[in-house]
């Protein structure tokens, strides 16, 4: 049924609606979109979660189209109190408990073993393939693991540019884009093996952009279009711009070797939009499932404290500022945006002092507040860590 209804929208221009939210708060939260934003947890919420610690970790779910559907969602975490640094949801169930995941052997560590186990992001396998990206903070441990076997350790034949510098990362399909370098200052595109989740070997030579610890790559659901923070928010067009958009390829032309992201890309900034946090990274960052939209979360060093910017890509790069309501203090940060299918309506994940928003492109403005604070608040959540949406067939193919 649910492959007829997306042909029959398919065939008339239209969209799968959007089905659930799903944010990570203390733990991770299910919320039915089309029912008012229910919670709806305990309908699906696996037994194995994640303890927020607040500062880097993330939730993170590979992109679905072109026939990629990942049936993981990764939530990174601290293992404070001996509790579960890190989790990861099997959502290839539609009608009942999910299935969920945690303590992975790396060589080194459990997750949370230690009771310090910080895992900034698990970024699973974006294909319905059985392996995930990692880096455990305390010991500086990194690599890619298998989640069908918890026991093994780090797979073999990780590339040595896979190293301990290595923080963000982000996969589509069988891609995976990572940085690394002492400063984050290298962004590097590779594929994983499916069956070994071993990834290409690649080189230096494949450096694209400079970036921070936060800042994290964004990839369109179509491939098309990848975004990328550059290594400062106050970057100057002149400079390199706060943001590079690479959009002349898709990412399935990357053969391994050649460097098909060098060069043509769009710079992007922040010009006009207020005094910048200069110490905070762009933490919100991401493409509509259409390619047109490119918005950011970014931060101000006085009220309203933050702010989100559009670029329409369909408008030679048209910028929009969303109006949002005032974030309450210096510590409030977007920290993830995820578009809906529709390519209009988008849910920012505001992290303490800034809100849980849902918005509109089309309208620049924010259109509820899910946040116990600011205008017009409806108190369904507080603060999280991270969001992504799951369309009304994002069970097809999973089974």
């Amino acid at each position: 049924m649910a492959n007829f209804k997306k042909a029959m929208m398919a065939a008339a221009g239209g969209s799968v609606p959007a089905k659930y939210l799903v944010t990570f708060q203390s733990t991770g939260k299910i919320w039915d979109i089309q029912n008012n934003y229910a919670d709806v947890t305990s309908t699906f919420q696996p037994s194995a979660t994640t303890s927020a610690a607040g500062s880097h970790e993330r939730l993170f779910h590979g992109w679905q189209d072109n026939g990629y559907k990942s049936k993981w969602i990764g939530f990174g975490g601290w293992g404070r109190y001996s509790a579960i640094g890190g989790a990861i949801w099997d959502i290839s169930n539609s009608s009942s408990q999910w299935s969920g995941y945690n303590n992975y052997d790396g060589t080194v560590y459990v997750f949370g073993g230690g009771g310090g186990a910080s895992v900034n992001r698990i970024v699973p396998h974006a294909n319905s393939g059985n392996h995930f990206y990692f880096r455990c903070d305390d010991i500086f441990e990194i690599g890619i693991n298998s989640i069908l076997s918890p026991s093994s350790t780090n797979v073999s034949s990780v590339p040595s540019t896979l190293n301990t510098t290595s923080y963000q990362a982000a996969t589509w399909g069988d891609y995976i884009v990572y940085t690394q370098g002492a400063a984050q200052n290298h962004l590097h595109l590779a594929s994983f093996n499916s069956s070994t989740g071993a990834i290409a070997n690649i080189t230096s030579d494949n450096t694209i952009a400079n970036g921070g610890t936060d800042k994290t790559p964004a990839i369109s659901k179509s491939g098309n279009v990848i975004a990328y923070p550059n290594d400062t928010m106050n970057r100057t067009i002149a400079n390199g711009g706060a943001i590079k958009v690479w959009d002349q390829y898709n990412i399935t032309e990357y053969d391994g070797s050649t460097k098909v992201l060098q060069g043509n890309y769009t710079s992007l900034d922040f010009s006009g939009a207020g005094t910048l946090n200069s110490g905070a990274p762009i933490e919100a960052l991401a493409i509509s499932d259409d390619d047109r939209w490119i918005a950011a979360g970014y931060r101000l060093s006085s009220s309203p404290y933050y702010g989100v910017r559009l670029w329409d890509r369909n408008n030679s790069y048209a910028i929009t500022d969303v109006t949002v309501p005032a974030g309450s203090g210096t510590n409030a940060r977007p920290i993830d945006i995820v578009f809906y299918p529709d390519n209009d309506t988008f849910f920012m994940a505001g992290y303490s002092q800034a809100q849980c928003l849902e918005c509109s492109a089309s309208q620049g403005t924010y259109t509820r507040n899910f946040s116990s604070f600011g205008a017009n608040a409806e108190s369904k959540m507080s603060s999280a860590f991270g969001c992504t949406v799951l369309p009304e067939d994002w069970f097809d193919g999973l089974h």
